[in-house]
């Protein structure tokens, strides 16, 4: 296709959509219709907390469908929004059988707990929710654990949208005594 006799008039924008640091790209090109444009990369490194910048997309809430260096035809103006992809990795909540207290109390940013359990416990509920509901919870072995032995470990890991990992680990100690 030739770009057409049309008056240079398509602008194209980009915009920050939520980021908290950068700022967006500037296209002060005027196209015609029918040309190509080429799209901007995140040079002004948008940033949002917790999350990574996921690509443009033509809508405020649609998911990324536009990559730097990509091409698009002029047809009329263009707005592209900054897409963003959850990179949060923690826990909000980290509950053993609803009741049985770990030990440190409960922080996201702690990774390692222990649980006492008294002998008469033979079966544990481990249940953990990511601060992220796009976020993965994944238990090993699993989320309700037959206690056979004296320690007993439970790890849990989430995954973030865009694949980064944060590992918690359970001990969960048999022998403990209710005074």
């Amino acid at each position: 296709d030739e770009p057409s006799d049309s008056p240079a008039n398509i602008s194209v924008t980009y915009h920050s959509n939520g980021a908290t640091n950068g700022v967006p790209p500037t296209d002060i090109n005027k196209y015609k219709l029918g040309d190509d444009i080429e799209v901007l990369y995140n040079s002004g490194n948008l940033a949002k907390e917790n999350q990574i910048f996921g690509g443009w997309s033509l809508t405020q809430t649609g998911v990324a469908a536009y990559w730097g260096g990509e091409k698009i035809k002029a047809e009329n103006d263009l707005n592209f929004y900054a897409t963003w992809v959850n990179d949060n990795v923690y826990l909000s909540s980290l509950t053993v059988n609803d009741d049985l207290q770990i030990s440190p109390v409960f922080h996201s940013e702690q990774n390692s707990y222990t649980v006492n359990i008294p002998f008469s416990v033979k079966k544990v509920k481990i249940e953990a929710i990511a601060q992220e509901l796009t976020s993965e919870v994944r238990y090993i072995p699993s989320n309700e654990v037959d206690i056979t032995e004296k320690n007993t470990y439970v790890t849990v890991k989430v995954t973030s949208e865009s694949g980064n990992e944060n590992t918690y680990r359970i001990s969960i100690s048999q022998g403990y005594y209710y005074t």
